[in-house]
């Protein structure tokens, strides 16, 4: 996995592996007690990862919205 550091007023990491999208549940869990998430996104990018995004959040015990 590739670690990239965002850098600006508050830094940020962004994972690169291939097929980690089918783990974003795990990771926000990981530093998240939050018990509901919603998902913003648009006409282009949500009909090809929506449902992935939305069916691991799920499987990590989220409600999603």
């Amino acid at each position: 996995m590739q670690k990239l550091t965002v850098s600006g007023q508050t830094p940020y990491e962004i994972l690169i592996e291939n097929g980690l999208i089918n783990s974003v549940g795990e990771y926000v869990r990981a530093v998240s007690s939050a018990k509901k998430v919603l998902i913003i996104s648009d006409t282009n990018v949500s009909p090809l990862y929506g449902n992935i995004v939305k069916s691991s959040l799920e499987k990590s015990g989220f409600t999603v919205f």
